[in-house]
């Protein structure tokens, strides 16, 4: 279950639909009835190489925070789409996990796990933001020194 600060709470995995009824959310959409999200990219996004990095998980009790980056070519992208890669608020959990193996042998990346008990040690001088910006960081420089010099001046920043 993530609940967003917009005030929508997302149910996904075993059980989601019965967890849904419990809570009495007032839809319970499943992630292949959503609608495609607005995007906001640039007309010409699909000819960029880019690299990105995304976090999921709380960090401090509920299990680990993990970070991972990816530099994607734009030679890789049109594999990417037909691999069905998009918004993982649009896929189920399976869809997510059969992705995860094929986008690791696809293009560079590196994944970084934040343990509760080290999350809780660096809370104790840095907030939730802050702590997220380190590890968003830290995982980024990772994928840098993964990535050619070649590959290390070919991307763009959005």
């Amino acid at each position: 279950m993530t609940a967003y600060q917009t005030g929508k709470v997302l149910f996904q995995g075993h059980g989601a639909e019965n967890e849904a009824a419990i809570w009495g959310t007032a839809s319970q959409k499943t992630p292949s009835s959503k609608t495609a999200a607005t995007t906001h990219l640039p007309h010409d996004f699909a000819d960029w190489t880019i690299i990105g990095s995304d976090e999921v998980g709380n960090g401090s009790y509920f299990g680990a925070l993990t970070v991972c980056a990816v530099y994607l070519p734009k030679e890789k992208q049109p594999l990417m789409k037909e691999l069905g890669v998009k918004d993982s608020k649009l896929l189920t959990d399976k869809q997510i996990i059969e992705l995860a193996w094929q986008i690791k042998e696809c293009v560079p990346y590196h994944l970084t796990i934040c343990s509760p008990e080290k999350y809780n040690k660096a809370n104790q001088t840095r907030n939730a933001n802050a702590i997220k910006v380190s590890l968003h960081n830290f995982t980024l420089q990772k994928l840098m020194a993964k990535l050619s010099d070649n590959e290390k001046i070919n991307y763009k920043v959005f």
